[in-house]
């Protein structure tokens, strides 16, 4: 029975695995070897061994004998430690392989080479939502089409990531394995001694995919097609979304994905006993009879036994691997092994942003978010997340940004956690609805709230409660209302309409057109308690028409002022009175052109001081009755020219004397002159008298 078997398996871009059998002297304790490092020691050709290091996974103690006990010591790599935790993670601006190197060395595990000739770019925002570090970096890594393989040393192993061909090494001690077909022993098993040759050998084609084409939408340059492709012929599907944002990292990642479907499509696999023989090794095959195998490969997977005798030396013990490899020309690319977490539902989050701020967003409207499982809650919390809107176009639609603070509900596009959407907010108890439920249950609408620092804001609000309802605007500062074309208001029931202006001043302005007031029936007040009132028309005309009932105006205190510019003011009252009160102040009337005033009954007027009316040209009074002047005091007329006519008589009379004079010549001319004096009467003359008639008769 020998002392011990040792059987492994290793393949590019998967965990190793060695199951150690033996019989120790000693009785080893379990419990102190699980999850420590443990080295076997593979002997080779020339004396030499082999170090395969691992972590021991799993400690087993099986069939005991009189002398010795059977323990099982399973060897895993510490990569595979990482398949042990599932959590969520957000990297931003990193990439590949340094997420791969920051959550490895975060974890504690330190060993790892870059051995990458390429660069690969930082990507904006890589999430990690539900998986295990090692399913997640194992997926990253082939997505971005890099190949890792294990190195061993006496006391650790080394994860190595690559993306060449150059970077496998010669297989130790098996650079070169000659193939002999007839290398097995008598009872036709392996050869009996380790040596660098392989044997059943056997090579595979398999319909590859000829060519690879990937898309994706950048919202940021959203005309530019990022249509790739690489190769020619049939194409690989399965990629409808690359992840790139232009042309060329796109051509970069078909040329990718087109490597790894082309990577299994022409295989060497075949048995050697050469010890050296590793996953991510080169070898060489000469002496076979196909040309096409006679040449260099990469070992892709190696599953082997090995088994060593109680010496424990290279003479007596025996390997056999069986090995497939790829050509070492061609460049390896792995497939995915872990397909990308799909998210099944939106999640909810919190909006962040730059200390200090209350809203923090950029030119396209997007936002920041932290996730609950986040720890970072500031402006590096995540990328830029887009914010659905109830309708977008060219410079129109709707926008409302989340404030910092608040909790949206966030959707993935395609269920790719890396491309986040926020798509809704909704209310916690530490952001309530801006009206207190369920008594205000009928109520709908938005209030905002003023920023910076604001504890008021703009409100539109709908009360659907029957009998009671309600459209309320308010507006916390300005209110600023801008019509095209026609603005039509109609209160259909009695309730009124109500214009209340508390302080400042009310411009109403009509460039152009007619501004029409019709008041069918009931009253019209317009009160200004403090304040000016201005009314232009620069053009056009204006018409107020009150068919029944009163029109009052009232300035307590002020100016008023009425300015039309162009046109016609008119002011139409069909049925009704119409009283315009000064309480205190002047009235003032001008008029650059004719003025007319038209009175189908009576009019009067009363002036509680004086009179005066001025008149540049003449003045014309008709009157189709009786004209009755009369002054409580003295009536004086007076003018450069005097002329009094009747059709009829005219009669000068008066209670006390009547006297007649003139500075110059007195005539009195008439058909007949009848003076009478019903007491005495006198007729003199300062100078001389003169009495001229036909016939003169004095009695």
């Amino acid at each position: 029975m020998p002392a011990a078997t040792l059987t492994g398996y290793e393949a590019l871009s998967r965990p190793f695995r060695y199951v150690l059998e033996h019989y120790p002297d000693e009785q080893p304790d379990l419990a102190a070897l699980i999850g420590k490092p443990y080295t076997v020691r593979l002997p080779m050709p020339d004396g030499s061994a082999r170090p395969l290091n691992g972590i021991v996974f799993r400690a087993e103690q099986g069939p005991s004998t009189v002398r010795s006990a059977r323990y099982t010591l399973e060897l895993r790599p510490w990569f595979l430690r990482l398949d042990q935790e599932r959590t969520c993670a957000v990297f931003q601006n990193m990439s590949v392989p340094e997420i791969v190197t920051k959550v490895c060395t975060d974890a504690g595990f330190g060993h790892i080479r870059n051995a990458l000739s390429s660069t690969y770019p930082a990507k904006e925002y890589t999430v990690r939502y539900g998986e295990t570090s090692f399913a997640f970096l194992s997926r990253l890594m082939a997505e971005a089409g890099i190949v890792y393989f294990f190195e061993h040393s006496e006391s650790a192993h080394t994860l190595v990531m690559a993306d060449s061909p150059d970077v496998f090494a010669d297989c130790p001690q098996g650079a070169t394995l000659e193939w002999l077909p007839d290398a097995q022993d008598k009872e036709g098993g392996p050869p009996t001694e380790p040596s660098a040759h392989v044997f059943e050998l056997s090579l595979s084609r398999q319909v590859a995919a000829a060519s690879c084409s990937v898309d994706d939408y950048n919202p940021l340059t959203p005309e530019t097609s990022l249509a790739a492709s690489a190769g020619e012929g049939f194409p690989c599907l399965g990629y409808p979304l690359g992840g790139h944002i232009d042309q060329q990292s796109g051509e970069g990642l078909a040329a990718i994905r087109l490597d790894a479907c082309e990577s299994g499509g022409f295989k060497l696999r075949g048995r050697s006993s050469c010890p050296g023989l590793s996953a991510g090794c080169a070898f060489a095959v000469k002496g076979h009879p196909d040309g096409q195998v006679n040449a260099r490969w990469v070992a892709t997977e190696v599953r082997f036994t090995a088994s060593f005798p109680g010496n424990g030396t290279a003479e007596t013990g025996r390997f056999l691997a069986d090995v497939s490899a790829v050509p070492a020309s061609a460049r390896y690319r792995p497939l995915p092994f872990f397909a990308r977490s799909r998210m099944s539902g939106p999640l909810t989050g919190v909006v962040t942003g730059k200390e200090g701020e209350e809203v923090w967003t950029d030119q396209h409207g997007r936002c920041k978010v932290r996730f609950h499982w986040q720890g970072a809650s500031d402006e590096t919390s995540s990328c830029w997340v887009r914010v659905a809107q109830p309708w977008t176009g060219n410079g129109y639609g709707a926008l409302f940004l989340p404030r910092i603070g608040q909790e949206v509900v966030i959707s993935f596009v395609g269920g790719d956690p890396d491309r986040p959407l926020v798509t809704g907010m909704v209310y916690n108890s530490g952001n309530p609805p801006p009206w207190a439920l369920p008594e205000h249950a009928a109520c709908s609408g938005l209030l905002t709230r003023s920023f910076p620092d604001g504890q008021a804001g703009n409100e539109l609000r709908f009360d659907d409660t029957k009998d009671a309802e309600l459209v309320y605007l308010h507006a916390q500062k300005a209110f600023s209302c801008d019509v095209e074309d026609a603005r039509t208001v109609t209160i259909i029931g009695e309730g009124g309409d109500a214009l209340t202006l508390e302080k400042s001043s009310r411009v109403t302005t009509l460039k152009e057109g007619n501004d029409a007031l019709t008041l069918e029936k009931g009253n019209r007040s317009v009160e200004l308690k403090e304040g000016d009132d201005a009314f232009t028309i620069e053009k056009g005309g204006r018409s107020a028409t009150l068919k029944e009932g009163d029109d009052a105006l009232s300035l307590e205190k002020g100016n008023r002022a009425v300015t039309l510019k162009e046109g016609n003011d008119v002011l139409t009252l069909e049925k009704g009175g119409r009283t315009v009160e000064l309480k205190d102040g002047d009235d003032s009337l001008k008029v650059k052109g004719k003025r007319h005033v038209e009175t189908g009954g009576d009019e009067e007027r009363k002036h509680g001081g004086n009179v005066v009316i001025n008149v540049k040209g003449d003045y014309t009074l008709k009157v189709s009755g009786n004209l009755t002047i009369e002054a409580g005091g003295t009536l004086a007329l007076k003018s450069a020219k005097a002329q009094f006519s009747a059709k009829q008589g005219m009669e000068i009379s008066s209670s006390a004397n009547l006297s007649v004079s003139a500075q110059a010549e007195l005539t009195q001319k008439a058909t007949m002159i009848d003076i009478k004096a019903d007491a005495k009467g006198t007729l003199s003359a300062g100078a001389m008298l003169e009495v001229k008639g036909g016939l003169v008769k004095i009695n």
